[in-house]
């Protein structure tokens, strides 16, 4: 309940967009599945959209 209070909605919901990174990241790590160009694609489009946001956010535009 504490970190609710510290962690603001938009961190939390940027987070919630990772799960699909961490999913491939992980079933690569543990399962040795081997991740598609379409996977790999998708996850970088993920991974500048919430670097993207997080920077505008620490800017406070």
């Amino acid at each position: 309940m504490s970190a609710m209070r510290r962690v603001k909605a938009q961190t939390a919901s940027m987070f919630t967009f990772l799960e699909p990174v961490y999913g491939i990241a992980l079933a690569t790590l543990f399962l040795g599945e081997i991740p598609s160009i379409r996977s790999l694609f998708g996850g970088a489009i993920i991974l500048a959209s919430v670097f993207f946001a997080s920077s505008r956010l620490e800017s406070g535009s």
